[in-house]
């Protein structure tokens, strides 16, 4: 338990839970962030191989011994993380949105693809394809790393209260040195909630301001990759001009604005020198 607040009495009932169910509890205090909690988490925990599952997902019953079955094969260590996949599967783009997104380098999800970034600095998340294969990113809803390995990379510990895409981040800089694997074979239900998540509009924000940082940090350098980041974002504003006017309203269009004022104010929408830091929201 990572306690970002004041959670003594959380504190004590999960304490005589776990004792009841004789499971080890062990406890650590951390600032309020997604990243600097699961870092905490991570420098606590016992294994060779660490788990990530958010609150809201169902693993199926042989989900982690599939997992670990790859990690033991693997004599090598040449194997870095090692993720499942939704199901149901995530429905690919179609239409003109389809070619739309892939014009302009814009996230989608692909069939048959093989999950990774573009020079955008956008993801492309694959669907539909079967057995065992490399991938580049992985979601942090149900994923799992080598404790030697996340050790070494870790998530951004720069970045306060909730953050967005911080997985994608660590699975790409992890796959510059490291092979990823998804198991098409492992499969967990995402049952998302709405409550307590952020209106449409500061999601849209948070989205274009840590896109943004990650791919300042670590894409930053080229100017292929700044021309297909720009282009990116001009066919996002447009798409959500349009929607904006077609479904009359204008949250994402709100949200990608403020997003992109919140980038200018922390200085990510132009090259030049660059240190990672905390981010002004």
């Amino acid at each position: 338990m990572i306690d970002a607040g004041d959670l003594q009495d959380t504190r004590r009932q999960l304490a005589q839970s776990c004792e009841e169910a004789g499971i080890e509890f062990k406890y650590a205090k951390d600032e309020p962030s997604t990243t600097r909690q699961r870092n905490a988490g991570a420098r606590i925990a016992s294994g060779s191989v660490l788990f990530f599952l958010d609150d809201d997902v169902e693993i199926a019953e042989d989900y982690i011994s599939r997992l670990m079955s790859l990690y033991e094969k693997d004599t090598e260590g040449r194997i870095g993380g090692i993720t499942g996949v939704p199901e149901p599967a995530p429905a690919p783009e179609s239409g003109f949105w389809k070619w739309y997104q892939r014009f302009f380098l814009l996230a989608e999800t692909r069939a048959g693809a093989r999950p990774g970034m573009k020079r955008s600095h956008f993801p492309v998340h694959g669907t539909g394809f079967v057995g065992v294969d490399r991938c580049e990113i992985m979601p942090s809803t149900a994923v799992s790393y080598r404790a030697q390995v996340f050790q070494e990379f870790e998530f951004d510990g720069n970045l306060g209260g909730y953050v967005m895409a911080e997985d994608l981040d660590l699975a790409w800089r992890v796959s510059r040195v490291h092979e990823l694997w998804t198991d098409a074979g492992a499969v967990y239900r995402h049952k998302k909630s709405e409550v307590s998540r952020n209106s449409r509009r500061e999601t849209e924000k948070r989205r274009i301001l840590f896109t943004q940082y990650f791919f300042r940090k670590n894409m930053g350098g080229s100017v292929t990759c700044w021309l297909a980041r720009w282009w990116a974002l001009l066919g996002m504003s447009v798409r959500y001009a349009y929607l904006a006017v077609r479904r009359r309203d204008s949250q994402l269009l709100l949200g990608f604005r403020d997003g992109i004022v919140a980038a200018a104010r922390n200085k990510l929408l132009l090259p030049g020198r660059f240190v990672p830091g905390r981010l002004e929201h």
